[in-house]
Formats: C-alpha cells, sequence, structure tokens
C-alpha cells in the first residue's frame, strides 16, 4: 500500500569497494518504482535493467496486481510456465563448457 502513494527508490550501498548491482526485479517486484544500477559493471543485473525499458520511453507501467489498493501477493493463482525455443545467431564473450 505504501508504493500506490510513496515513491521508493533504492539503490547500492555507498560503502561497497566493487561496482557490482543486485537484482533490481526483486525490488520491483515488491512494487518498487526505482531501483539505481551500477553502469560501469556489464553484469546480468545491469543487462536485465536494460531489458527492462528496452523500446519504452523511460519508464514502465507496473503490472495490475501490483497498482491494487489491497494486494496480497500470495492470494494470486500461480502464473503458469511459459516454454521459450531461443536460436542463436551469433554470440560473443560467451563461456564455452
Amino acid at each position: 500500500e505504501y508504493s500506490l502513494t510513496q515513491l521508493s527508490r533504492v539503490y547500492p550501498s555507498a560503502i561497497r569497494i566493487d561496482s557490482s548491482n543486485f537484482n533490481p526485479a526483486t525490488f520491483w517486484a515488491c512494487g518498487c518504482q526505482m531501483a539505481a544500477v551500477n553502469y560501469q559493471t556489464n553484469d546480468i543485473a545491469l543487462q536485465y535493467h536494460n531489458a527492462m525499458f528496452v523500446q519504452t520511453p523511460g519508464y514502465r507501467l507496473k503490472p495490475e496486481p501490483l497498482r491494487k489498493r489491497f494486494y496480497d501477493p500470495c492470494s494470486e493463482k500461480p502464473v503458469e510456465p511459459v516454454r521459450v525455443k531461443i536460436r542463436v545467431i551469433s554470440a560473443q564473450n560467451v563461456p564455452v563448457f
């Protein structure tokens, strides 16, 4: 209910000694409106952050359940998994196992 009337911003701790990022999806799922990430580290969290806003004017509307006044994540029915088939045409810097 807090995020219906207030803005929330999360950011990496200022006392860190590296430029690592946290996973912004965790905070987006809780209703946080702004998640700051470090652009000097091109890790999976930064890539996820960039993918969230590609082809948008810089913002996204929260999912409908998060815009409800009385949202209870435990009461929502589970989301059915989706099977996705991906064909990689080209890849760079991919570790070979």
